[in-house]
């Protein structure tokens, strides 16, 4: 999966360059600038090591990423992108005997990245279809950054076999980069809905936790890491607001 989409952005590209002349001519370029909303579920992707055999992760698609953003066509094959999204980044993980769940207190995030899109198009007509493989970077504030660590204690539960103590570091800024790609379909006045999917991947850990628990009078130790990786479901639509001056202009 992390390769996966990085892979098809450069097909992507490469496909579209290839495309004959009078295919490509086709594509519906106007040099429109696009304002845009997007929202989608999410998941935190991360490690977690044990030396014991009770701890494990819990996927959680709770959560969401949601945000705006300004879309630019460069040319008929290309179009850049820059907005600001909002997420609440947390992991959690549990104990194979117990049902509760523990996790990070969430961060408060946000996204300012910087995109480029290639455009292939597939189905013409109305609405006319074309997939779109995006790459780029994205720059993210932690806004739940503290300098203290933060420490938490997990209640003996299930007649005192379990315990534990975790330690919080959050890094206040950090950067991702993205692949993905998107189903687009564009409908009449402009207006485009797409459906799309992006893996963003840190360098550097983000947020870690040492987890020491005991169970029946053994003491064992974990740790969870992550370094901001995440995998994301999306709807956005979006709408040519550059119509409104190219028409004021058409008009003098």
């Amino acid at each position: 999966m992390k390769h996966l989409t990085f892979l098809l952005f450069l097909a992507g590209i490469f496909t579209t360059l290839c495309l004959p002349e009078q295919v490509r001519a086709q594509h519906r370029y106007r040099n429109f600038t696009y304002l845009g909303a997007e929202i989608g579920p999410k998941s935190e992707l991360y490690t977690l090591k044990d030396n014991g055999t009770e701890l494990y992760k819990r996927q959680n698609f709770a959560s969401g990423l949601s945000g705006i953003y300004l879309e630019q066509e460069l040319n008929r094959h290309f179009s850049t992108s820059m907005g600001i999204y909002f997420s609440r980044y947390g992991t959690d993980f549990g104990f194979r005997r117990d049902d509760g769940r523990y996790d990070f207190p969430s961060m408060r995030t946000y996204m300012f990245p910087l995109r480029l899109q290639a455009t292939i198009p597939i189905f013409y007509g109305i609405p006319e279809i074309r997939i779109k493989p995006v790459a780029g970077v994205a720059g993210v504030v932690n806004s739940s950054f503290s300098r203290d660590s933060v420490y938490g204690k997990i209640a003996p539960i299930l007649s005192d076999q379990y315990s534990a103590i975790l330690r919080y570091d959050f890094r206040r800024f950090y950067v991702l980069a993205e692949t993905g790609l998107h189903l687009e379909m564009l409908f009449a006045k402009g207006i485009i809905a797409s459906l799309g999917a992006r893996y963003m991947k840190g360098f550097s850990a983000v947020a870690q936790s040492s987890i020491n628990y005991r169970i029946d009078r053994k003491s064992y130790s974990g740790t969870l890491r992550s370094t901001g990786d995440l995998f994301n479901f999306s709807l956005s639509i979006k709408y040519p607001v550059s119509r409104f001056w190219q028409n004021h202009s058409g008009k003098k």
